[in-house]
């Protein structure tokens, strides 16, 4: 995944505007090997890195390429040939399957998804640094890995629902099992939910400490997700195959300077955010035509959501009675606005 060269981001127009602007990421996606440092001044990967750039040109239009032409694991591998063979370029090649070893054989295993505890702390403490050096204006964004698999909440926080003597505890917490292998049961399902439950108790805390010991009351303070997870509704485990609300209907709680907030009920989608820091700050740049400002009046009829290539993990499932049932899907969803009703995700 590699952020597009050609896309104005939030960071630049903040940049721009005079704000500094300081990344502070645990997850190697959100990196700047990955085209993501795009108007930060200040960026810190903090979950571990790729060894090579993966939004160097040739690296994208390869990776582009084999997405776009195959289904099958078999596919991406004669495409990957092809490319090089009709772009006489081989090392794109190389460092692509270079990241993705060292992403399975090292990070995967000791990296941030084994256990997130110590780099959520080490995120805060950098984040908390750069913004006593930075002054103001100032713009920090912190991607956490907190309560992604693996789940290992820290000592305090875990068997608060857990049970001590569950005999799962042991069990591979891995998505890719529940789909290319077989369904975990329901039992262990909701044994990786409570540790679930309890990294989001731990990062609860971690974020109130933050805003109380380092945020003012004029801080602008935006808590969301770019994803939830399944544990076993409609089958699913994870986040990969559905579009459910268990994946798209996500926190997003908003402080604003003054400690002003309210309950909306209407439906909104991430990227209207970026409207909305724009207004707020009286960007003279306007945003994108698909993001909504929260304080304007016009109000969004409908969000759209999909699964892009599903294919690419529907082809790898064992479990064939499973594998019927998934891919159905849906992999493609609208929501619309109903007034009549009282709530929307």
């Amino acid at each position: 995944m590699c952020l597009r060269e050609d896309l104005l981001t939030l960071p630049e127009l903040l940049k721009w505007s005079g704000y500094t602007t300081i990344g502070v990421s645990c997850n190697l996606l959100i990196d700047t090997l990955t085209g993501f440092g795009k108007g930060f001044q200040i960026f810190h990967s903090v979950g571990g890195r790729l060894i090579f750039q993966e939004a160097d040109p040739h690296i994208k239009a390869l990776g582009r390429f084999v997405s776009e032409n195959s289904t099958t694991g078999w596919d991406r591998v004669k495409n990957s040939v092809k490319w090089c063979l009709r772009n006489r370029r081989v090392t794109p090649l190389i460092k692509k399957v270079i990241n993705k070893v060292y992403k399975m054989a090292v990070l995967s295993r000791r990296g941030v998804k084994k256990n997130a505890t110590p780099y959520t702390r080490k995120a805060f403490q950098i984040a908390k640094r750069e913004i006593n050096r930075a002054g103001s204006p100032c713009f920090l964004f912190i991607n956490l890995m907190q309560t992604h698999h693996n789940y290992n909440p820290p000592r305090g926080f875990r068997y608060t629902w857990s049970p001590r003597s569950s005999s799962h505890k042991n069990e591979t917490q891995d998505f890719l099992n529940h789909y290319y292998k077989k369904p975990y049961p329901q039992d262990v399902l909701e044994y990786f939910k409570d540790l679930y439950d309890e990294e989001v108790l731990f990062l609860e805390s971690c974020l109130v400490k933050f805003v109380k010991e380092v945020l003012n009351e004029d801080t602008l303070v935006i808590i969301t997700s770019d994803h939830g997870e399944h544990f076993g509704e409609g089958g699913h485990y994870g986040h990969i195959l559905s579009l459910d609300d268990a994946v798209t209907r996500v926190p997003l709680m908003v402080r604003y300077p003054g400690g002003s907030h309210e309950v909306r009920y209407e439906i909104v989608q991430l990227n209207d955010l970026m409207a909305t820091l724009t207004e707020i700050i009286d960007c003279p740049v306007p945003p994108p035509l698909s993001s909504v400002s929260l304080l304007s009046s016009e109000k969004r009829e409908r969000a759209f959501m999909e699964i892009v290539w599903p294919e690419r993990w529907l082809n790898k499932m064992k479990d064939g009675e499973f594998k019927r049932k998934v891919s159905k899907g849906p992999f493609q969803r609208e929501v619309r606005s109903h007034p009549s009703e009282g709530h929307h995700g």
